[in-house]
């Protein structure tokens, strides 16, 4: 999936699990992180340094879109923040990182079980990717507005802490 589609998904996820402008905002953004190890992904560019040698070093789809991956990241942050009130993050980190991998297989194979080497997801041909991208980008816009007009997410983010 295109980065875009990515961070809605992960946003939406990061409501879910944290309904703040925090929680829509760290699910964005660790939705991409799976991508870190492509440098002409959206977050691989941002931090090429970084995504060069992963991606010399592992095939894109494999360590980093397993749940092996989207655990350990969440452990680790978990770790770091495990006296403040930002532990609580590394739910929505967990959500978005899978929010992610759930995505490209809809639209490819990835190595959900790392280190085994099973592909599962999806195969299609890059048009049809694009396509399919494009409506599932389409539908998550359409909640997302359909729940801003009817639901009551601005209330929520409005009346919730940051956490």
């Amino acid at each position: 999936m295109y980065a875009k589609t990515h961070m809605i998904a992960g946003g939406i996820v990061g409501y879910l699990i944290s309904p703040t402008w925090v929680g829509v905002l760290g699910g964005a953004v660790s939705s991409l992180l799976s991508d870190i190890d492509e440098p002409k992904s959206f977050i691989g560019r941002k931090l090429l340094l970084l995504s060069v040698p992963l991606n010399w070093a592992i095939e894109h789809r494999t360590v980093t879109h397993s749940l092996l991956f989207a655990f350990v990241s969440a452990f680790i942050f978990f770790a770091v923040t495990v006296l403040t009130p930002l532990y609580m993050l590394g739910y929505v980190i967990l959500g978005g990182i899978i929010s992610h991998i759930v995505g490209d297989m809809l639209t490819g194979r990835v190595m959900l079980f790392w280190p085994m080497k099973k592909k599962i997801g999806i195969k299609m041909p890059f048009w049809i990717y694009r396509i399919v991208d494009m409506l599932i980008r389409l539908g998550l816009i359409y909640l997302v507005i359909h729940q801003l007009v009817f639901g009551n997410v601005f209330k929520n983010l409005l009346s919730n802490s940051i956490l």
